[in-house]
């Protein structure tokens, strides 16, 4: 069970939002939808494990509070719909609180009724979690079908972390298992959820299969069985999908996106999905040692050519970053006809020496986590400019554990590459969390500064007045701060079976295939 698991995840959080099929369009297509996805991370607990491939499974098998819907111009939103647990919320006047109304009538997929105090129940399990601080968990209250969750202070992302990232689990369950003493087992098995589909069988390594939760409270799925299939090589998936063995492609090689969108494929029956991308390539420095000097950060920034390396090693996948978080996040600001470092490596040099270093006197690690080759290959176009400009960089590649560990410690490294997404507000939690905890600025004066813009940003509730401080924040983060370089803006896209009718990615995470069909 625990190995079925961890693969579902891998679906979910990619897929979200479909359009409506029809079921007698069903009855006449196929009846099981095949996904493939690279990997298999070995476990099913989205609890406490944030791989792509267990948090996609949630989705599918769980439902939260609220749900994540694209709007027509692309961007994600958190709203109240057919598949969110609650009907109806009420902010606080005080922005001190919200009370939901939980739908009625919802059984989780083992049989057992949903109630309220099965959401608090699931809201409690959160504490002590980063991003959930916010909670106040000792009195969270239920009236009837009514769930008031108090907090300790206002926060602009509750919709994010509280509407969406919160999977409703069955308290009856978890006592059936011995409580908090079986809490592992429990989060290991935590499938049972009420979602449109639930947890058939699970080979690790090789497949996990679902079959539909027919008494799915917001209607019984068109498909009645979705395998997720394991298969790590590119070009094996691409071959199973022009010969029918696999109808969606998650994270396709570039090269074969190039090849659709350009006609140039061949074969026949392949489409694909392309999303306004909620991720970012992002250069975090390590400001504890010689990057602790901004002039020294400038340097790198005015040394590298950012276009080139886009092109070079990503191509389609990407496009040059013009914002300091991802387009899908609220109100964001277009720097492209304004950015702060263009590719100039005589202002590299100015700056280098404004920093007191000449030429050869700075060695720096960039550090690589897993033997990434798009991520080493970014290494190495950027070891060759900072040469140009006398500035010795050295590519060092740990396994993606220990690279994880290094980032969050002070030594061993000055420069890594990451992914960061980025929706609606949750730019927070980027900015007082993650960023926080690898850049490692608390010796820089301006930290404070920064983090108190994001501090205020974070309690202001009123929408437009948050707005106004977001904007005015992120015209100041390059110039001012500089703790992090966007590098590149993902564009998502994935590899479809044509036949495949009404599944639409909301996010890399979420996918709902509740309405999907194939036409014949």
């Amino acid at each position: 069970m625990k190995k079925i698991t961890a693969l579902l995840l891998a679906l979910i959080m990619v897929f979200a939002l479909v359009s409506v099929g029809s079921p007698t369009a069903a009855a006449a297509g196929k009846d099981r939808l095949v996904i493939r996805v690279a990997s298999d991370n070995g476990t099913i607990d989205y609890h406490n494990s944030t791989a792509d491939n267990v948090t996609r499974l949630r989705s599918l098998v769980c439902n939260s509070l609220m749900e994540a819907q694209r709007d027509e111009d692309g961007n994600i939103q958190f709203i109240l719909g057919d598949n969110s647990i609650a009907t109806d919320y009420k902010m606080d006047e005080d922005g001190m609180g919200i009370t939901f109304t939980i739908r009625e009538g919802v059984t989780f997929s083992n049989g057992y009724p949903m109630n309220p105090s099965d959401v608090a129940f699931s809201i409690k399990l959160y504490e002590g979690l980063t991003g959930f601080d916010f909670i106040d968990y000792a009195n969270i209250s239920v009236d009837g079908n009514e769930l008031h969750v108090p907090f300790t202070q206002p926060n602009a992302s509750v919709f994010y972390f509280l509407g969406v990232m919160i999977p409703v689990y069955s308290e009856q369950y978890y006592n059936e298992l011995g409580g908090e003493e079986a809490l592992a087992e429990f989060y290991s098995t935590s499938a049972i959820g009420t979602g449109p589909y639930k947890l058939a069988d699970w080979v690790s390594g090789d497949y996990i299969d679902l079959e539909a939760n027919d008494d799915y409270f917001g209607g019984a799925p068109i498909i009645k069985h979705v395998r997720i299939r394991m298969i790590a090589e590119a070009s094996v998936a691409l071959m199973e999908l022009e010969t029918g063995g696999v109808d969606v492609v998650i994270d396709p090689a570039t090269t074969d996106v190039k090849d659709v969108l350009a006609g140039n494929y061949d074969g026949e029956g392949i489409t694909y999905w392309q999303n306004q991308g909620t991720q970012q390539y992002v250069l975090g420095f390590n400001c504890s040692g010689i990057l602790g000097d901004k002039n020294l950060r400038e340097a790198l920034c005015y040394a590298i050519d950012m276009d080139a390396i886009n092109e070079t090693v990503y191509g389609v996948g990407t496009t040059t970053a013009s914002s300091i978080v991802s387009q899908t996040a609220e109100g964001i600001v277009d720097l492209s006809e304004n950015w702060p470092y263009p590719y100039d490596p005589e202002k590299a040099v100015e700056c280098r020496n404004a920093a007191g270093y000449g030429e050869g006197e700075v060695k720096l690690i960039y550090l690589v986590g897993g033997g990434d080759a798009a991520r080493t290959a970014v290494g190495e176009m950027m070891a060759n400019y900072l040469a140009q400009v006398g500035i010795e960089m050295n590519i060092v590649n740990v396994d993606k554990s220990a690279w994880a560990s290094m980032i969050k410690d002070v030594n061993g490294w000055d420069v890594h590459l990451r992914g960061i997404s980025a929706v609606g507000t949750t730019y927070l939690d980027y900015f007082t969390n993650l960023l926080a905890s690898t850049a490692h600025f608390e010796n820089d004066p301006a930290s404070a500064d920064m983090i108190a813009a994001i501090n205020e940003i974070a309690v202001t509730m009123d929408s437009e007045a948050r707005l106004a401080l977001w904007q005015d924040f992120q015209a100041k983060y390059l110039t001012d701060y500089l703790y992090s370089l966007p590098l590149s803006q993902v564009n998502d896209y994935t590899l479809v079976n044509d036949k495949l009718v009404g599944a639409e990615k909301v996010s890399l995470f979420r996918l709902n295939l509740k309405d999907a069909y194939f036409a014949d």
